[in-house]
């Protein structure tokens, strides 16, 4: 494995260890809040509170992400 595709790896693994915790502090507690924080560049941030649909989706997406992240690491 070159160092380019070294660095990708490690930049992966810890994509996927944070989608991993997350999805762990939501568990399958369905009473729960979460609140997106989202900044652009050189602006102010904005935090939006999600509803237990909302979350739901959240978690849908966490696991797809987590997938893609997968499958690009078994490219490498």
């Amino acid at each position: 494995m070159n160092v380019e595709n070294a660095n990708k790896a490690w930049y992966l693994l810890k994509m996927k260890s944070c989608v991993e915790n997350v999805l762990g502090l939501m568990g399958s507690d369905t009473d729960l809040s979460v609140t997106v924080s989202v900044k652009e560049k050189g602006g102010n941030g904005r935090c939006v509170f999600l509803d237990k649909l909302a979350v739901s989706d959240m978690k849908d997406v966490l696991n797809s992400m987590k997938e893609r992240v997968e499958e690009k690491l078994e490219e490498l």
